[in-house]
């Protein structure tokens, strides 16, 4: 694996409401190598999401308040940069595949005009030039008679093909890092699976990174090289996909896994988590998850717990470690 291209430092953001302050996302940290899949998990609500637009600094402020930490970019802090400089590294150097695909379009532009709005700004296209790029990346991501598609306006496609042509957009400027947040939200399994089999084909085509998004393991089982659990807004286990599903350290974990369908077991149901996520003006003291832990202790009810290198944030699983 590559040499480390993102590096978010105990980032911590913040929502300044009516009810108090909301820590979303409270310390966390997690890198991206160059090349590298790393899959983001948890339930909605987790701060995943806030993470993503905190990177690209995307949040509308106020409400949002970036109140610490660092997101280095190939070294460079981009929380230290101005709008200006910015602008230069979205959709450029880093492109982001948003949420809902029904909202994420212009609904007054054309999907050639989407597309060719970041080869204008970003490499100074002109109009024949960027049209031509246009046309070749939404063949890239397979829409049939791309020429055609651009005079099209978002109402006229499908849900799939709206993925198709957000990752046009996102990809059009050749970004070394994708951040994909619930690429296969609201899409039928089969059209889930092409997406996730095009990002696997653009991400080696493309030679980038990517930052998959999601609330589902399953998304990520086949794809990523490595899975950060999200829970209450930090980090609760980290490690490569394949020892973490085979062998999860976290009870959230845990009870993520258990809570998908299982093929070996297909007459017995998953498994539901019991509670909900915790509101983020007034986190549990100790263990965030201690409400719903099934080997909860008395001590994870008092002790925020740390997270040690390769192993979970759970007191329990880590002995005395705190």
């Amino acid at each position: 694996m590559g040499a480390p291209l993102l590096e978010i430092e105990e980032l911590r953001t913040h929502f300044i409401t009516p009810q108090g302050t909301a820590r979303a996302v409270d310390s966390l940290s997690l890198h991206v190598n160059e090349g590298e899949v790393v899959g983001l998990v948890g339930e909605s609500g987790c701060g995943k999401s806030v993470t993503a637009l905190s990177v690209l600094r995307l949040l509308p402020t106020p409400p949002a308040k970036i109140v610490g930490g660092r997101v280095l970019y190939r070294g460079r802090d981009l929380l230290a940069l101005s709008e200006k400089e910015m602008i230069q590294v979205r959709g450029n150097e880093i492109s982001m595949v948003f949420q809902e695909p029904m909202t994420s379009l212009n609904p007054v532009l054309t999907i050639g005009a989407q597309v060719e709005e970041g080869l204008r700004r970003h490499r100074g296209m002109g109009g024949r030039e960027a049209r031509r790029a246009a046309v070749e990346i939404l063949e890239e991501v397979g829409i049939a008679d791309a020429a055609a598609r651009t005079s099209d306006y978002p109402h006229r496609l499908s849900g799939g093909m709206r993925q198709r042509v957000l990752l046009a957009i996102a990809l059009a400027c050749r970004p070394s890092l994708l951040i994909a947040d619930e690429p296969t939200t609201a899409l039928d399994v089969t059209i889930q699976a092409q997406i996730l089999d095009l990002l696997r084909r653009l991400m080696h085509r493309f030679e980038m990174a990517l930052l998959l998004i999601t609330h589902d393991l399953g998304v990520v089982a086949e794809m990523a090289d490595r899975v950060a659990v999200m829970y209450a807004g930090e980090i609760v286990e980290e490690g490569p996909a394949l020892s973490l599903y085979s062998d999860p350290k976290h009870p959230y974990t845990e009870a993520l896994l258990r809570s998908l369908p299982r093929e070996e077991d297909r007459f017995s149901p998953p498994e539901p988590i019991a509670g909900t996520v915790p509101d983020p003006h007034a986190y549990p003291a100790g263990c965030r998850f201690h409400p719903r832990c099934p080997i909860v202790e008395g001590r994870c009810r008092v002790e925020h717990p740390a997270f040690p290198e390769g192993r979970p944030r759970c007191l329990v699983r880590n002995g005395d470690l705190s």
